[in-house]
């Protein structure tokens, strides 16, 4: 992770996750496929879920895939699971926090998360804040380019003037202006220093993004590419001139 302080970081949004009650039929198992069990939702977040099922399906600590109902594609969420509990039916109870997401279920499960929201009285806004955002701008290309480089090794390091959570999962968006547009991730806080400067509270907060490691370096390609043809347009312009 680099250790470079960003230019500038918008303080975050939304402290608390909503955790929506849902109950809905998923199923869940071992990831990489395999056999699948089905299991009761009960509660939903950006962040993590609850559900009900007859056996327990690991141990604390243990990786789970779940498969979560969405139109004809079923969204597909890498978790971890974080507690268990044994009912008195027999029954065992799961709390997990995801872990690895595509893009693409990402997207699909904020829009489960906004529908469920507004169908249960708690998202009034037009756009409920599902996440705490990071927003964090970059002006420089070369610091632009250090930062993608960072993200494509699954994580990032950010000076910000306020704390986090210790595992809090966290949406953070660069901004690298007209040369590479917006870049919306989900990251994991892994660790946070208090940074002495004066009278100014600062804390450097080391991320791991959510995200297959194949998808973040196709994404970061695809930006390094964009950047690079700015780069060139700019030099071309420049001699011209």
């Amino acid at each position: 992770m680099s250790n470079r302080q960003n230019k500038q970081a918008l303080p975050p949004e939304g402290r608390a996750q909503p955790r929506v009650r849902a109950q809905v039929p998923i199923r869940v198992g071992a990831p990489g496929g395999g056999s699948m069990q089905r299991a009761l939702l009960m509660n939903l977040s950006w962040g993590g879920a609850e559900f009900r099922c007859d056996e327990a399906p690991g141990a604390a600590g243990d990786t789970l895939q779940l498969e979560l109902p969405y139109h004809a594609e079923p969204i597909h969420i890498g978790s971890e699971i974080l507690r268990l509990s044994t009912g008195d039916d027999g029954g065992c109870t799961v709390t997990v926090r995801f872990s690895s997401l595509s893009p693409t279920a990402e997207e699909h499960l904020e829009k489960v998360l906004e529908m469920l929201l507004t169908g249960s009285g708690g998202g009034r806004r037009e756009h409920p804040r599902l996440a705490q955002r990071l927003e964090v701008y970059f002006d420089d290309p070369a610091d632009i380019r250090a930062t993608l480089e960072d993200i494509s090794q699954g994580g990032l390091a950010v000076t910000v003037p306020y704390s986090f959570s210790p595992d809090q999962s966290v949406q953070l968006t660069v901004f690298g202006g007209p040369r590479v547009g917006e870049l919306r991730l989900r990251a994991r806080v892994v660790r946070q220093t208090e940074i002495a400067d004066g009278k100014l509270r600062l804390y450097n907060v080391g991320l791991k993004f959510e995200h297959p490691t194949g998808d973040l370096q196709n994404l970061v390609a695809r930006l390094l590419k964009k950047l690079s043809s700015r780069e060139a347009l700019a030099a071309r312009k420049w001699k011209v001139e």
